[in-house]
């Protein structure tokens, strides 16, 4: 019996311990989000530290050479604002 305490003791300090490490990882790639007139803007290790819009279907980078859309043709997400606009709202995201 005491072999058998002393092996769960064991298995719950490594799940611990890799609980801890979750969450520190969780910590270091968190991104910040907003979602503004459909569009979802992050900023985060991913970014590097600067606003973007994404898609907020599939969590890509939007592209906003013309129209705001999805670069995956199997998503379809679009929105009706041009890159100048992107660039406004982005200045008037919480900093």
């Amino acid at each position: 019996m005491l072999i058998w305490g002393g092996s769960l003791f064991a298995i719950c300090g490594v799940a611990y311990s890799y609980y801890q490490d979750l969450e520190r990882f969780k910590k270091e790639h968190e991104d910040e989000e907003q979602i503004r007139d459909g569009v979802l803007f992050m900023r985060g290790k991913r970014t590097g530290g600067k606003w973007m819009a994404f898609c907020p279907v599939c969590q890509r980078p939007a592209d906003t050479t013309l129209l705001v859309k999805c670069p995956n043709p199997k998503c379809g997400w679009q929105v009706l604002k041009e890159k100048k606009e992107i660039d406004q709202m982005i200045s008037k995201l919480y900093l």
